[in-house]
């Protein structure tokens, strides 16, 4: 299925297996693992590879969402996003990162909220799980008019309703 959102300066994608060396190399950096799932990093490129071909290339675009976001002049990985449906069928989880090298470029603002559009429905309920110490997601979900659900000491819980 061919689903991607372009921005004036991004593209997110659906990843391919040409994908694995960029991505094995942006989540394999200590700094972009720091507020990561652990699911997010391999320990081999053909790990990665294999996770492409058997996840990330296979969703079907209504439970699970895994794109690649690159730059569109220059085809540059940046960074991912991705939307999975809980195992309970109760919300969706997100989970999204900007490359370090990439980063406070506006990146991250001018493709989520995009991205978060495109796939939102009235009824959808979609969750951001944010470390407390992560100042700079905490920050930016609050500028997209994510709603505080939960504060603890493991996470804080962010609720998207659209616009």
């Amino acid at each position: 299925m061919d689903f991607s959102i372009e921005t004036q300066r991004l593209l997110a994608r659906p990843f391919t297996t040409d994908d694995a060396e960029a991505f094995f190399q942006m989540t394999r950096d200590p700094d972009m693992q720091e507020y990561l799932p652990g699911t997010c990093s391999d320990d081999t490129i053909e790990e990665t590879r294999h996770r492409i071909e058997t996840t990330y290339s296979r969703c079907d675009f209504k439970h699970d969402f895994y794109l690649l976001i690159e730059e569109k002049d220059s085809h540059t990985v940046v960074g991912f996003i991705e939307i999975t449906k809980n195992q309970f069928d109760e919300y969706f989880d997100c989970c999204y990162s900007i490359d370090k090298p990439y980063r406070r470029r506006g990146y991250l603002k001018e493709m989520l909220p995009a991205f978060l559009e495109k796939v939102y429905l009235p009824d959808m309920k979609i969750y951001v799980f944010i470390e407390p110490g992560n100042i700079p997601s905490l920050t930016f979900i609050k500028q997209i008019n994510g709603m505080l659900e939960v504060a603890d000491n493991d996470y804080d819980v962010f609720l998207y309703q659209g616009k």
